[in-house]
């Protein structure tokens, strides 16, 4: 079987490692939903792409990790090297000088 083959990938609701942390996922962000059953240190993969971490047991209590990796910003340097950088907002990329000072750059797409 190839590994990759979603179509025959194993069917679950939530996976619970150990009794201690659970993976789950859902199509509506995790502080918006009752999630108290759920302990510390699980994580929620949200249909849209955006993955979160249970910080805290408070019904906020989660925190944001990530969004899709087709959010990002890709090219080429000279010797062939490919960066990839997540966009934190929508045209928006992080940014960390070598100062240490950080921003972000907006893009704009124009015709």
């Amino acid at each position: 079987m190839n590994p990759l083959d979603f179509p025959k990938a194993y069917r679950v609701d939530s996976l619970s490692l150990g009794d201690k942390v659970g993976l789950f996922s859902g199509s509506q962000n995790p502080n918006t939903i009752d999630t108290s059953g759920i302990p510390v240190g699980s994580l929620y993969c949200q249909t849209d792409g955006n993955i979160w971490k249970r910080k805290t047991m408070n019904g906020d209590g989660w925190e944001f990790l990530l969004s899709s990796p087709t959010l990002s910003l890709s090219f080429v340097l000279a010797d062939s090297t490919i960066i990839r950088m997540p966009l934190t907002n929508a045209g928006e990329v992080a940014l960390m000088l070598a100062n240490g000072d950080t921003g972000s750059l907006s893009l704009v797409v124009g015709d």
